[in-house]
């Protein structure tokens, strides 16, 4: 599915135009942790839950570029630190912020932050750091 929309953007680029990818990626945390726990449990009730779009972008989407010509350029931001509770990140998993959830029935996505909040029902608002940065990715044609 994603081959026809990279298709698409190349078409309508200019011939100097550049493709720009990106996506946050968090370096260190709870936050993450809870959310790569959120996946595993996800898995667990739904064994072909496609969780992962970063692991998406940098083993299929960039790959895919490459092979069509593209000249793939990487570039970081300064990591910055968020602070969260798990109380909040299960709200934004239940609010589907984040494409881990996008896929999953609605009943599979309560049962599992129930889960979630089980675990960490002793800490549920006690605040946690999670380091992040957020990537670009440029993809550029001769």
């Amino acid at each position: 599915q994603y081959q026809e929309v990279l298709a698409e953007a190349r078409r309508v680029l200019r011939p100097d135009g550049c493709l720009l990818l990106g996506n946050n990626q968090p370096t260190s945390g709870h936050p993450h942790t809870l959310r790569q726990r959120f996946v595993e449990r996800a898995r667990a009730h739904r064994p072909q839950h496609r969780a992962n779009r970063i692991q998406s972008l940098q083993q299929d989407v960039l790959p895919h570029l490459q092979k069509s010509g593209a000249y793939i350029e990487a570039r970081s931001t300064s990591p910055w630190q968020m602070w969260r509770t798990p109380r909040e990140e299960i709200e934004l998993l239940r609010q589907r912020v984040f494409s881990v959830t996008w896929d999953l029935p609605q009943e599979t996505l309560e049962a599992v932050l129930a889960e979630i909040a089980a675990e960490h029902e002793s800490a549920l608002d006690r605040p946690l750091c999670q380091e992040q940065n957020f990537v670009w990715f440029s993809a550029t044609w001769d």
